[in-house]
C-alpha cells in the first residue's frame, strides 16, 4: 500500500508532499495541467518504471521518495535518475546503481519473478513496470487499450509480453518461457536432422546403385601402383629434359630476333648511303687554293668517304646473315629433339591414362564401399538422435499442456468477471456468451470510441485485478486510474463512472484515481479526497544548486512546503548522497 508520496528539487528548493489511505484515494483539480498525472506517474517511477512525464517536466532534478507498506512492514524508496535507495523495515538503507539490481530486489521483495522474452530472444527478468501494468490505466492518446505512459515496452514481443500476466497469477514460473523456447529448439533441432537424414538416405540409394555397376578384379591394385609411380618417374624425367629443351629454343630464337633486327637496321643505313651520294653526283663544287693555286672538286671526297662506309656495312651484314643461317640450323635439330621428347611423354601420358582409369575404378569402388559405410552409421545416428527429441519434446508438450490447462481454467474465470463488469459499467455492445467465451482471455484489449473506450479498460483492469485477488497468488498491488472522465461522455456516464469506482467496485487493493470536478455524492464507502487547484503548478527548472547531484528531477509544486519540512528534507538528501 502507498503510505505517502514526496517529491523535491534538488535544484529550486521546492516540493510536494501527499498521503494516501488504505481505502480510495481520489486527486481531483477544477483544471487540467496541474499534475495529477505526474502525482500517479511518479509513483511508478519511483518504483523502477520508465514513465514518460512530458515537456513540462524535467526528471533529472528531481528525487521522489515513497513510502509503501508489504506485508505490514514499512519501506521507503527514493529515486533520482538510476540510482536508488530503500530503506528496509530495521532501517538498513540499501544502495541500487541500474535498473536492473532494483527490479531484482523487488521481485524478491514482492515474492514472485517474471520473466520475458528481450531482444535476440533471450529470457531475462522482466523490469518492475510490469509488477504494475495490470494495475494501471493512462490517459495517453485517448484512452488506447494498451498503456502509453511507460518507456520501451516497445522493445518486448507483445504476445510474450501479454503472457506475462499469467505470472501474477502464479501459474507460469521461472521455467515457462525457458520451456518454451527449449521446445522451439528442439522442433528446429529436429527438423534439421530429418532434412540431413533425407539426404543421407537418397545418397545411399545411389552409392548403392554405383557399386553394383561395378565388375572388376580388385587383385591387381598394388601392380598397377607400381606402374603407375615407374611411369610417374620417366615421365618427370622427360618432362625435365623438354624443359631445358625448350628453354635453350627461347634463347636461339631471342637471338635470332636480334640478329635480323640487325640486319633490318644495316639495310636501313645503307639506304641513307646510298641517297647522300646520289645528293653528291648532283652537286659540282670547286675550291681554289689560295697559296699553290690548285683546285679543289669537294663533292668527289665526300662520296669517297660515303662509299667507305657502304662497304663497312654491307662486309658486316654478309657476318650477320652467316650466323643467322647457322641459328636456323641449331634451332630445326633442337626442334626435332624437342619433337621426339613430345612423343616419349604421350606415349607415357596414354600408358598412364589407361592404368589411371583401371586403378580409378578399383579406388572408386573401394571408396564407394568406404562412403556407404560412413553414411550408414550417420544414418544410424540421425535416428537415434531424432527419437531422443521426439522423447523430450514429448516431455516438455506435457508440461506446457499441463500450464495451459491452468490457464484454459484461469482464462473462463477471466471471462466471467468480464461479464461482472461489462454489466457494472453498462457495457452492451459487447455481449459474451458460452459460444464466444473462449475468445475472452486477459490479452484481449477492445476499441472504441472515446467515451465506450473508458469503460472497456475500466471493465477489464478490475477483470484483471479481480482474477489476481481471487487466485491470492499475487501481490494486491494499488489500483492506479488517470482520468477516467472525458468530454466525449454524458455528464450522467461520467458521474456513473466514478460512482461505480468509488462506490461499488468492493476490492481490497487501495485504489488512487485523478479526475477533475470529483464531488462527493455520497458517503457509502470511506475514501479520501485530495483536491489540488491551478496554484499548485509544476515547479520551473530554476539553476540554482545545493547540492553536486547531476540533473535531479523536479515534479510539482512551491518552495513553502520544502520549507515546512526543510530537515526532513535535507535529510532525505543527505541519505541519498551518502554512500552506504
Amino acid at each position: 500500500m502507498f503510505k505517502q508520496l514526496e517529491i523535491i528539487d534538488i535544484v529550486t528548493y521546492e516540493a510536494f508532499s501527499i498521503e494516501f489511505v488504505k481505502g480510495v484515494n481520489i486527486i481531483t483539480s477544477t483544471d487540467n495541467s496541474v499534475g495529477k498525472s505526474t502525482i500517479l506517474k511518479s509513483l511508478y517511477y519511483v518504483l523502477g518504471a520508465e514513465v514518460k512525464f512530458g515537456h513540462r517536466i524535467n526528471p533529472k532534478n528531481l528525487l521522489i521518495i515513497l513510502k509503501f507498506t508489504f506485508n505490514n512492514d514499512e519501506y521507503t524508496i527514493m529515486r533520482n535518475q538510476n540510482a536508488y535507495k530503500v530503506i528496509e523495515p530495521n532501517n538498513i538503507i540499501n544502495s541500487f546503481h541500474n535498473n536492473k539490481a532494483i527490479s531484482k530486489f523487488l521481485s524478491e521483495l514482492y515474492g514472485f519473478k517474471i520473466e520475458i522474452e528481450g531482444t535476440k530472444k533471450r529470457i531475462e527478468s522482466a523490469p518492475p513496470v510490469f509488477y504494475y501494468l495490470p494495475y494501471y490505466i493512462d490517459q495517453m492518446k485517448g484512452w488506447q487499450p494498451d498503456p502509453e505512459n511507460f518507456e520501451r515496452l516497445g522493445q518486448f514481443n507483445k504476445p510474450k509480453r501479454d503472457a506475462s500476466l499469467y505470472f501474477h497469477l502464479g501459474i507460469l514460473g521461472d521455467d515457462y518461457l525457458s520451456l518454451i523456447n527449449r521446445k522451439e529448439e528442439l522442433s528446429n533441432e529436429k527438423k534439421d536432422l530429418n532434412i540431413k537424414h533425407e539426404h543421407t538416405h537418397n545418397l545411399l540409394k545411389i552409392i548403392e546403385e554405383e557399386v553394383t555397376s561395378f565388375d572388376i578384379s580388385l587383385n591387381n591394385s598394388d601392380e598397377l601402383l607400381l606402374q603407375k609411380r615407374t611411369h610417374l618417374k620417366k615421365y618427370q624425367k622427360y618432362n625435365f629434359d623438354a624443359n631445358n629443351i625448350k628453354q635453350k629454343l627461347l634463347e636461339y630464337k631471342e637471338t635470332l630476333y636480334q640478329l635480323n633486327f640487325t640486319i633490318k637496321n644495316i639495310d636501313k643505313s645503307v639506304r641513307n648511303e646510298e641517297s647522300k651520294k646520289k645528293l653528291i653526283n648532283e652537286t659540282d663544287l670547286y675550291i681554289d687554293c689560295p697559296n699553290c693555286e690548285f683546285e679543289f672538286n669537294i663533292p668527289q671526297n665526300k662520296l669517297f668517304k660515303v662509299n667507305y662506309n657502304v662497304e663497312e656495312l654491307q662486309s658486316h651484314k654478309v657476318e650477320l646473315l652467316d650466323k643467322k643461317s647457322k641459328l636456323i640450323n641449331e634451332i630445326t635439330k633442337i626442334e626435332k629433339e624437342l619433337y621426339i621428347f613430345s612423343l616419349q611423354l604421350n606415349e607415357i601420358e596414354q600408358i598412364q591414362s589407361g592404368n589411371s582409369n583401371s586403378l580409378e575404378s578399383i579406388m572408386k569402388f573401394k571408396g564407394l564401399e568406404s562412403t556407404k559405410n560412413k553414411l550408414l552409421t550417420k544414418l544410424k545416428e540421425y535416428t537415434v538422435s531424432i527419437a531422443e527429441i521426439e522423447i523430450d519434446i514429448k516431455k516438455i508438450t506435457a508440461k506446457i499442456t499441463k500450464i495451459n490447462k491452468q490457464k484454459s481454467q484461469i482464462d473462463y474465470k477471466y471471462s466471467e468477471f468480464l461479464e461482472e463488469y461489462f454489466s457494472l459499467f453498462e457495457i452492451t455492445e459487447i455481449v459474451i456468451e458460452d459460444n464466444n467465451r473462449k475468445q475472452f482471455v486477459p490479452s484481449k484489449t477492445f476499441s472504441s470510441d472515446g467515451a465506450n473506450q473508458i469503460k472497456l479498460n475500466l471493465a477489464r483492469l478490475y477483470s484483471l485485478v479481480s482474477l489476481i485477488n481471487h487466485y491470492k497468488n499475487g501481490v494486491l498491488f494499488p489500483i492506479v486510474i488517470d482520468s477516467p472522465k472525458t468530454g466525449e461522455q454524458s455528464f450522467k456516464n461520467n458521474k456513473n463512472t466514478l460512482d461505480n469506482l468509488v462506490h461499488k467496485i468492493k476490492l481490497d487493493n487501495q485504489t488512487i484515481i485523478a479526475t477533475i470536478d470529483f464531488e462527493l455524492s455520497s458517503n457509502k464507502r470511506k475514501f479520501k479526497l485530495i483536491k489540488r487547484s491551478r496554484r499548485a503548478k509544476l515547479i520551473q527548472n530554476k539553476k540554482l544548486k545545493v547540492i553536486k547531484l547531476a540533473d535531479r528531477e523536479a515534479s510539482l509544486l512551491n518552495s513553502s512546503i520544502f520549507n515546512e519540512s526543510l530537515q526532513k528534507y535535507e535529510e532525505y538528501i543527505r541519505i541519498f548522497t551518502t554512500d552506504q
